[in-house]
């Protein structure tokens, strides 16, 4: 039988942007959302679209924020 690392369910999250940005407000409401509701895991700079427009720096910072 497989080994199973993870069970539950996981939202990838979209990343809020402004014109100078990321939304770091509008990504921590998010996160509070989501573990408020009961969510396992979140997934950050998944493939919801925007991570292929963000540079690796922020990429890396808005997955350090999310942790």
């Amino acid at each position: 039988m497989k080994n199973t690392i993870f069970k539950g369910i996981a939202t990838a999250l979209v990343t809020p942007m402004t014109t100078t940005g990321v939304d770091y407000d509008a990504l921590a409401r998010l996160i509070d959302f989501q573990l408020e509701s009961g969510i396992h895991a979140l997934v950050a700079v998944g493939t919801t679209g925007e991570s292929a427009t963000l540079s690796p720096q922020e990429r890396k910072a808005v997955i350090r924020f999310t942790v």
